[in-house]
């Protein structure tokens, strides 16, 4: 994923490194296995690790903000930004709402009952979700007062 420049990669049994996409150079990295990959906002990276742990690292250094283990092996997509949220889907068609500042799970809703594989996607302010039946949900977020 490249944002403002840098490129935020993962591996499989690997890495999580940030490349300055001009110079090449290597920034921060860290042992992390991820085979779903990550998500990126203004201030944390987003990982879904390889037993479906959810971190979010600081951008500047790769430090660890938080860490939610209560999905674990619920096999989740790769993590996205989403208003206030970082979004998750599972295996079992649910999108698990977490909170970006510090990972509790604040809400959950059911989209599709074969699972959901494919990274939600954000644009806008509307979470867009495609389920393993072919099924496209989109979602907006009510008004706060």
């Amino acid at each position: 994923m490249v944002v403002g420049g840098v490129v935020y990669v993962t591996t499989y049994q690997g890495h999580i490194a940030v490349i300055e996409a001009s110079t090449g150079n290597q920034g921060w990295q860290r042992d992390m296995s991820s085979h779903v990959g990550l998500g990126v906002d203004f201030s944390q990276v987003y990982v879904t690790d390889d037993v479906s742990n959810v971190w979010a690292m600081s951008r500047q250094s790769g430090a660890s903000e938080w860490k939610q283990d209560a999905l674990a092996n619920r096999k989740l997509t790769a993590p996205v930004p989403f208003e206030d949220y970082v979004a998750v889907g599972d295996f079992e068609g649910y999108v698990h709402l977490l909170s970006r500042y510090d990972g509790s799970l604040v809400g959950r809703f059911k989209v599709d009952s074969k699972g959901i594989q494919k990274k939600p996607l954000s644009r806008a302010g509307v979470l867009y979700v495609y389920g393993n039946s072919g099924n496209l949900a989109a979602y907006v977020l009510p008004e706060q007062e």
